[in-house]
């Protein structure tokens, strides 16, 4: 399934990009995609405790599943 992710703050910064195209598996959750992009970007992986998931525009916990089409942002810590 296809997902939008949207990078802010620090989290751009290490990933050196605002946003991106995914293809996740079928029943991926926010907390999953988080590590996903962790394994990706190893700078990442330092913050990845502290990093927030919201799901179109609404703040999830890491286990909420993921669906075709949703928009995910990884915002840092603040």
């Amino acid at each position: 399934m296809r997902i939008r992710v949207l990078f802010f703050g620090l989290v751009k910064d290490l990933t050196g990009q605002a946003q991106c195209d995914y293809d996740a598996p079928e029943g991926m959750t926010a907390g999953e995609l988080l590590q996903a992009f962790a394994r990706k970007y190893p700078a990442l992986g330092a913050w990845e405790n502290s990093v927030l998931v919201a799901v179109n525009q609404t703040f999830v916990p890491r286990n909420h599943r993921l669906a075709e089409n949703d928009e995910a942002a990884l915002l840092p810590p603040v």
